[in-house]
């Protein structure tokens, strides 16, 4: 009874989030490796519940279920890598993986319906599935580390959703393969790792969906344009003159650079350093710094970072559902590692601290309502 109550929710959800994903109007790759994983889960469950019911045909069923633990690994290198988060060589990995899982199906199939028989069969299922069992153990430390991956560097909302997303994905691995597995091995209840199963494979759902909401969310909010809205040197265009004598490969590097820095606000972690960005693109750190100063018309990479992250924070100031933070929070929150680097800057740029600027501007907003 509890396993169908279960595998019930576990199918309306998954579907339920596939169609979420389907609905997205700017689609990203974490999206595109979710809808997939929800699909290969809502067969999953189709399986179980349908397996009483149709017999072998249940395998066919479970064809469809190819994308549980590697299409899981693909979404988490989505949520939280930055540059080259899924290329080729990942998705054929995750392809061979599912390879190996369809194949196992079909012969368990072909061995429970009786469609011919061979002496092959059997040592060739039981090969198959040491393959997978071995993979899917890969996949499944491979996905833990890519949230604890760099979790020593992240701050603010990224350290918190990372530590959200490893543990509770401790909590649903060691859930299903060591307490029910122990459970039964004492008490024999075989229906008790189907429902921790289902528990666990609803809850990563549940999770994973709310990350990817707040993940993007978090992009988003107080993501005003900064060309509009403050004029910051760090954004202006080149001269002409010095765009020609640019490279074609040093305009492109500043488009990547542009791209990392402040379309995915890299310049939110605290401690970034121009060596960083240079290893994500394999150049050395004088092309980047060259490169931020003729086409970002940046003074030096230090410069280019504190003019965002100072305009982030002035932004954050201003927000009205941002008034109960401390400056210190602020501060954090807009990639500086305290307080008396974050007022010195701030100060320096807008002629006022922090905390003087948010009550200025809020009195100001004040005397505009009431006028």
């Amino acid at each position: 009874m509890y396993p169908t109550i279960i595998f019930s929710l576990v199918l309306a959800t998954s579907l339920a989030l596939l169609l979420a994903q389907v609905a997205v109007r700017h689609k990203t790759a974490v999206h595109l490796c979710f809808a997939v994983f929800c699909g290969s889960i809502a067969m999953m469950a189709a399986q179980q519940l349908s397996a009483d019911k149709v017999g072998a045909y249940q395998y066919l069923i479970g064809l469809g279920a190819c994308a549980t633990c590697n299409g899981f690994w693909l979404v988490a290198r989505a949520m939280f890598r930055v540059k080259n988060a899924i290329a080729w060589r990942h998705l054929a990995l995750a392809a061979s993986v599912a390879s190996l899982i369809a194949c196992s199906q079909g012969l368990q199939f072909i061995q429970e319906s009786h469609v011919f028989d061979s002496a092959f069969i059997v040592p060739l299922q039981a090969v198959i599935g040491h393959l997978v069992a071995l993979l899917s153990s890969g996949m499944l430390l491979l996905t833990c580390w890519e949230g604890c991956r760099g979790l020593s560097s992240k701050h603010g909302a990224p350290r918190w959703q990372a530590l959200i997303f490893v543990s509770t994905y401790a909590l649903a691995v060691l859930s299903c393969m060591v307490l029910a597995k122990a459970y039964h091995a004492v008490f024999a209840g075989e229906s008790v790792q189907l429902v921790v199963n289902g528990l666990a494979a609803l809850l990563m759902l549940i999770v994973t969906q709310g990350l990817i909401i707040w993940q993007h969310s978090s992009k988003n909010v107080h993501a005003k344009d900064a060309d509009s809205k403050v004029k910051i040197q760090a954004f202006s265009s080149p001269p002409c003159d010095t765009e020609k004598n640019l490279s074609q490969d040093d305009l492109y590097l500043g488009m990547q650079i542009k791209q990392l820095l402040v379309t995915q606000r890299w310049y939110l972690e605290s401690g970034l350093k121009v060596a960083d960005v240079a290893r994500q693109f394999n150049v050395s750190e004088y092309r980047v710094s060259r490169v931020l100063r003729e086409q970002l018309d940046a003074r030096n990479f230090n410069q280019f970072i504190n003019a965002l992250r100072i305009n982030h924070a002035k932004t954050l100031l201003e927000d009205p559902n941002c008034l109960h933070w401390p400056v210190l929070v602020v501060g954090l929150e807009s990639g500086f590692a305290s307080v008396g680097p974050f007022s010195r800057a701030f100060k320096a740029a807008f002629g006022a601290t922090p905390n003087e600027y948010r009550l200025s501007y809020a009195s100001t907003m004040g005397q505009a309502a009431a006028e």
